[in-house]
């Protein structure tokens, strides 16, 4: 007996720093949740209160770009929480309440037992998705006998899913099922049960905007320095992001170069901002309007023999730029940016 409902209770909430490439999606609690339903041959197991639980938390998710733009992904794990507790009891003959049944402070983890890969177009997968408790506490109280209290921490439930990620204005959304049926029995007592679990999950990644940092020290353009800008998405497959420099001399040649480190150390009449392994772009010329603009091509050659950018990636953007009419070392630098890249 004391088998089939940890059995039971547990299966009843199983559906429910990141490395490169892996994502974090925060769910949507208003549209992941589920509902249950189960019974035994003591009787039926019945909510107590409502059977409408959410989730919330976050799922990581690690997601490759191709031609789709999204190829293969897969889920890592996350933290999702369960609302409110889950309250049901075992219902007997005359009405008689045969056992209560409590399940509290659920939080479950999910990740796939692979990676899968995605449908062009509608970013549809299949997988096998293992659902591991991280937290909550079975407490069942039967009509006759003592009061059992499981720690459920640890269990395992694993489901086929199909769901699907795609991309939005602002990032990514995934959403998959919750289709869950499964029985059991308690070889002690012979009681059997089963429980089915339906319902969603739905997350969004919402991509953080480029950041400026450093220090655009005063040039012969102006006393403000040079400032980097940029314009676009940061999206690899939107092949769109485009960066700028404003407030530098005029008619003097400057590139832009790139780096995976934020430093910040004298160079020049500035500040260099950007380290650990730089790769230069072409040569520009700031004209009459003292500015420049680099439109990144994902598509093409690396420059100079440089690493592609790709997705899951951050990389730091700065401006070096000629400026004789300062004197002393006659050139400056713009202030930086850090751009993490998605898919």
């Amino acid at each position: 007996m004391r088998y089939l409902f940890t059995t039971v209770a547990a299966l009843l909430i199983a559906g429910t720093s990141l490395a490169q490439g892996q994502y974090r999606f925060n769910l949507d609690s208003g549209q992941s949740g589920f509902t249950w339903s189960g019974s035994t041959s003591l009787g039926n197991v019945v909510p107590d209160s409502t059977n409408q639980h959410s989730l919330s938390g976050y799922a990581d998710v690690s997601i490759n770009n191709g031609s789709y733009p999204l190829s293969t992904g897969s889920f890592e794990g996350g933290v999702m929480n369960v609302s409110p507790n889950i309250a049901a009891y075992v219902s007997g003959p005359l009405g008689i309440n045969l056992a209560d049944i409590d399940v509290n402070n659920l939080s479950i983890s999910a990740r796939t037992t692979g990676s899968f890969s995605m449908s062009p177009g509608s970013g549809s997968f299949t997988a096998t998705v293992e659902n591991t408790i991280l937290s909550g506490q079975l407490v069942i109280d039967p009509l006759a006998g003592s009061t059992i209290n499981q720690d459920l921490a640890g269990t395992i439930t694993s489901s086929q899913v199909t769901g699907n990620i795609y991309k939005t204005s602002s990032g990514m959304h995934f959403s998959i099922p919750l289709n869950i049926n499964i029985s059991g029995s308690d070889p002690g007592s012979g009681v059997s049960g089963s429980v089915s679990i339906n319902g969603t999950i739905t997350g969004d990644f919402v991509a953080t905007n480029p950041n400026i940092y450093c220090i655009a020290a005063p040039n012969s353009g102006a006393q403000s320095g040079g400032q980097i800008g940029y314009w676009g998405s940061t999206s690899v497959s939107n092949n769109d992001l485009t960066l700028i420099a404003t407030g530098i001399p005029t008619n003097q040649f400057g590139i832009f170069y790139y780096g995976p480190n934020a430093i910040q150390v004298p160079f020049g009449n500035g500040y260099r901002c950007v380290g650990g392994g730089v790769y230069r772009m072409n040569v520009l010329q700031s004209g009459a309007t003292g500015s420049y603009q680099k439109d990144l091509d994902f598509y093409g050659s690396a420059p100079f023999g440089a690493p592609e950018v790709d997705a899951g990636e951050t990389w730091r953007f700065q401006c070096w730029f000629r400026d004789p009419p300062a004197g002393g070392s006659t050139f400056n630098l713009t202030n930086a940016i850090s751009v993490d890249f998605i898919p």
